[in-house]
């Protein structure tokens, strides 16, 4: 439910398309120079921000749904985080997807028994599903992102605390700050938060088209950046 998560999905369909792309691509195109290779990128860059907002952020930061613009994605973890920061189980049946929507009231009542096979695909393992349900991270150490399961749990147990403080347990510096933002309030970090985001896929893209690894180099998220290096040495 992390804006990660979001991002994650995100990247895997611009890897799909782009592979699409390449199968097309003349050869000398993939042979420019590097240096016009990133003013292409820093196009893409400005052209991605213009197209993406972010939407959760905003929603949130502002206690406004409205920010969502009916995004399902969007409504839903408005909906959770609305429950868990005003620590209202009540809200929880606001939620339209079911799985959320019972993972939702598994948080209040910390209950890991509904981490069964559909929660555990939609949280990403079954200890990442365990350590949200009963808000304990020692779940984390089974998980195969120790360090994102972890995150996540810190994310929301300072939310529903509502304690800018303890954020600072999140070992990511873009989470630790969206979490003092939900917290505080305060939607300056949203825009900060696109940019990365549209640096980090274009970049990537970018890495793939032609088959350049150095500008992985140019990539913040250290996560998607081994992956761009992975992914050329496929």
């Amino acid at each position: 439910m992390k804006k990660s998560k979001l991002i994650i999905i995100a990247l895997l369909l611009t890897i799909i398309i782009v592979i699409i792309i390449i199968t097309t691509l003349p050869t000398k195109l993939r042979e420019l120079p590097l240096a016009e290779i990133k003013a292409i990128v820093k196009g893409d860059i400005k052209a991605c921000e213009a197209a993406n907002k972010n939407l959760i952020c905003l929603a949130i930061t502002n206690n406004d749904i409205s920010y969502c613009r009916n995004d399902l994605a969007c409504t839903e973890t408005y909906k959770l985080m609305s429950a868990i920061k005003s620590n209202n189980i009540d809200k929880c049946e606001q939620i339209v997807i079911d799985n959320v929507k019972v993972l939702c009231k598994a948080f209040f009542i910390r209950n890991a028994d509904v981490c069964s096979l559909p929660f555990q695909n939609f949280m990403g393992d079954k200890a990442t599903c365990q350590a949200f349900a009963t808000q304990n991270i020692s779940y984390c150490l089974n998980s195969q992102e120790k360090a994102a399961c972890q995150d996540l749990v810190y994310l929301f147990t300072s939310i529903k605390e509502n304690k800018a403080i303890n954020c600072e347990n999140i070992a990511s510096d873009e989470d630790r700050a969206f979490c003092k933002s939900i917290i505080l309030g305060s939607d300056k970090i949203c825009h900060s938060t696109v940019y990365k985001f549209c640096n980090d896929v274009e970049y990537q893209k970018a890495a793939i088209i032609y088959k350049n690894e150095k500008l992985c180099n140019e990539i913040i998220n250290k996560t998607i950046k081994q992956k761009c290096f992975e992914n050329l040495k496929e």
